[in-house]
């Protein structure tokens, strides 16, 4: 007749305590659904309602829906965070995310946009949460707009320039910035830009470092639970810096180093802010000064590529020249024809013994990059063993990269009549053999 409600019960009805004094229009089942769902941290003696409260008002930006990005956003979805913006690229799922990246399922694989599947978990997860998600990426040009209205910024990103982008906009608009990273075994976290004397990431790291010292997942390899770590520890320090609960101290002024090898966490203290930073202080040439940074030169400073992108401050980093790429290149496509017609092949693959153990090329050989200085005697061995008149000498790498400076040290050391396969075994799946593992 009437139908069933909370004051029918009792003729007194309740209070939720998240909804104010019981007078707001916030349904009943809303607030029940609300006290049972974050009940386990309600109940916390140095959590509480006020607490949760401020979570439920808070609002956070997540750059890189990834490794860090995905356990992350996960978490403060769950704890309940009132708004989560997500920035990523347009880059879709794919199968080797799978591994660490916990947001995706298979069926996501190769269709899904990184930004939008993490989307839906969230509110399939928690639908109290308001999610907007971006697939810009982060640039200059957006970083301080994409900032707007934000509490706490999370950095779950995997390259130099968008740290640097990120932590420059935090600490010109004075929020705070929980920054972290995971490579192999081993993860690293700290809170920028949270209080007057807290350093910001270019106050921690005023230079960047040189592209041949940076490794990726993609290139260094990753186990799993390692920027699961750090992405759940990312999640716990925001939770702390939005809700203020009783006894939370947050990583300022300090970073997190963990080993996941030896299962150890380690503390080290990082100086305070540096007056003299052009990002968060006041340097005593006023003209480096950053005030806004789509006016910053991120080119010049991350890869030494000035305005008009030329290379300002070159460095050598073993590739060919433009006109021997071109002269000691063949193409999978001609690859392919000297397989069909029974060339005479010598196929050195300068790839790790990690990845040349998962996947090789029938007949190739294996003599690491790392170590092939070392392995002259044992290529050449190889070479006059197999060499005639019909003979070609074959450098594989994954994408076309490693080949080309294996090919300048066996050139420099005798073997001119080697040539390496453009775009590696990458482009060998995409043209060739699409069973090839793409890894």
């Amino acid at each position: 007749a009437d139908g069933f409600t909370m004051e029918n019960v009792s003729g007194i009805g309740w209070n939720d305590g998240l909804s104010g004094d019981g007078s707001s229009e916030i349904e009943v089942g809303a607030r029940k659904e609300h006290v049972e769902r974050y009940a386990r941290q309600l109940v916390l003696g140095s959590f509480g309602l006020e607490s949760q409260k401020r979570l439920m008002n808070g609002v956070v930006l997540i750059v890189g829906a990834g490794g860090l990005g995905c356990p992350a956003a996960l978490y403060l979805a769950a704890a309940g965070v009132g708004h989560i913006v997500l920035v990523d690229t347009e880059d879709t799922v794919d199968r080797s995310n799978l591994q660490r990246q916990i947001a995706y399922s298979t069926r996501d694989v190769d269709h899904s946009k990184k930004a939008h599947a993490l989307a839906e978990r969230i509110r399939a997860m928690n639908p109290n949460v308001e999610v907007t998600a971006f697939t810009s990426g982060l640039h200059p040009w957006n970083a301080e707009s994409l900032l707007d209205g934000i509490h706490v910024a999370l950095d779950c990103s995997d390259n130099v320039l968008t740290r640097y982008v990120l932590g420059d906009a935090c600490a010109i608009r004075h929020i705070p910035l929980v920054s972290g990273a995971a490579i192999g075994t081993d993860g690293q976290l700290s809170v920028f830009c949270d209080s007057e004397d807290t350093p910001c990431y270019r106050c921690v790291f005023p230079v960047a470092p040189p592209a041949k010292c940076v490794s990726s997942c993609d290139t260094g390899g990753v186990l799993g639970p390692v920027p699961g770590t750090i992405g759940v520890l990312q999640a716990m320090e925001a939770i702390k810096l939005l809700s203020s609960f009783s006894g939370a101290k947050s990583l300022s002024r300090r970073m997190l180093l963990f080993d996941a090898a030896e299962s150890t966490f380690r503390n080290i203290k990082l100086r305070p802010r540096n007056p003299q930073c052009i990002a968060c202080g006041n340097p005593s040439d006023p003209s480096s000064k950053i005030h806004q940074v789509e006016k910053y030169n991120y080119g010049r400073f991350v890869y030494g590529v000035n305005a008009d992108g030329l290379v300002c401050k070159p460095e050598d980093d073993g590739l060919l020249s433009a006109s021997d790429r071109m002269a000691f290149s063949i193409s999978v496509q001609e690859l392919y024809e000297m397989v069909q017609s029974h060339k005479q092949l010598i196929l050195v693959d300068v790839r790790s013994q990690e990845q040349f153990q998962m996947c090789s090329l029938k007949n190739s050989v294996n003599f690491p990059l790392s170590v092939l200085p070392n392995q002259l005697n044992e290529v050449h061995q190889l070479v006059q063993k197999n060499q005639n008149d019909d003979s070609h000498l074959i450098v594989l790498c994954r994408r076309g990269r490693d080949s080309q400076r294996a090919l300048r040290v066996l050139h420099e050391n005798g073997l001119m009549h080697a040539k390496q396969l453009e775009g590696g075994l990458s482009s060998w799946r995409s043209h060739i053999d699409p069973s090839f593992p793409d890894y």
